[in-house]
């Protein structure tokens, strides 16, 4: 919020944002809408106030296609973790909903664990560690962005459990 009031008192002609927070944006782009400062929103919705223009990836899709690779690589059968973003956030919801609306449609695949490590490499990789101790099976996971799959990867390399397929989101190029 004090980003954007400071682009308000600066009388910026344009706040492009990447909501963190689909809800918790709203008063800022409600403050911008009072000042007439047009809004884009970028990756990710907000869910009130005036946006005129979204630009983000089809999330749904994305994630029903990371699903349906999953799926096929596995032959319908195995079990899988699934890495969540930052709850709340529109592109969370979307990568989840459509990965589990493919994962569903294999009777044989068990997501075996669902939990948030928040878009984060250093959250995925202890996430993930974790869940490996809890499940001696794991044959894939799918995390709903590419920080959270490098960081479940070095988590797998470090168990020297390296037959887990991972599977990300973003096309992220690794930073290290």
């Amino acid at each position: 919020m004090a980003n954007i009031e400071n682009l308000i008192q600066q009388k910026v002609s344009v706040i492009i944002v990447n909501p963190v927070d689909s809800k918790a944006i709203v008063p800022a782009i409600e403050a911008a809408n009072k000042a007439n400062i047009p809004v884009i929103t970028v990756d990710r919705g907000a869910a009130g106030g005036k946006v005129i223009s979204a630009i983000a990836s089809d999330n749904v899709a994305g994630g029903k296609m990371a699903g349906q690779l999953i799926v096929d690589k596995l032959g319908g059968k195995g079990k899988v973790v699934e890495l969540e973003g930052i709850p709340g956030t529109s592109a969370a919801n979307d990568r989840g909903k459509g990965f589990n609306e493919a994962i569903k449609t294999a009777t044989g695949i068990a997501v075996v664990a669902k939990q948030p490590a928040d878009f984060d490499r250093a959250k995925g990789m202890k996430v993930m560690e974790n869940i490996l101790q809890a499940n001696p099976e794991i044959n894939a996971v799918f995390a709903h962005n590419d920080e959270m799959a490098l960081g479940a990867l070095e988590a797998i390399k470090a168990a020297k459990r390296t037959n887990i397929m991972a599977v990300g989101f973003d096309a992220t190029a690794d930073r290290c």
